[in-house]
């Protein structure tokens, strides 16, 4: 490789970064570059199926709102409370990714906006 430029290296960085892809659910692709050199692409879920999604919901300002809000949960999968103020109801969801676009969807029928929250 010295011939080609390349700077002395220990060669970890593929398999560092293979790694790091594997624990984020990610997939991480290899390619040619067009005016040469390599092309990584890291694609990193939301959240890995099966995983635990933190989600708002807005607005929930009254008793009624809220039951609605639970009806388009229960579609959505196995969910739990976890806060509700201000107008927003926070919970954390169970689902896939399919389901969590469907949620979305439900939601924005129901008047809600919906929103992914870091946990």
């Amino acid at each position: 490789m010295a011939g080609r430029g390349a700077r002395d290296g220990s060669g970890l960085g593929l398999a560092i970064a293979r790694e790091l892809a594997a624990r984020a659910h990610a997939t991480l692709t290899a390619g040619n570059g067009a005016a040469g050199g390599a092309v990584l692409t890291l694609a990193v879920p939301l959240a890995p199926d099966g995983a635990r999604r933190v989600v708002r919901f807005a607005p929930v300002a009254t008793h009624a709102a809220l039951a609605q809000a639970q009806a388009v949960l229960d579609t959505a999968g196995e969910w739990m409370h976890v806060d509700w103020r201000d107008g927003v109801l926070t919970v954390s969801l169970e689902t896939d990714a399919d389901a969590a676009g469907n949620l979305a969807a439900a939601s924005a029928t129901g008047g809600f906006a919906c929103w992914s929250a870091a946990g």
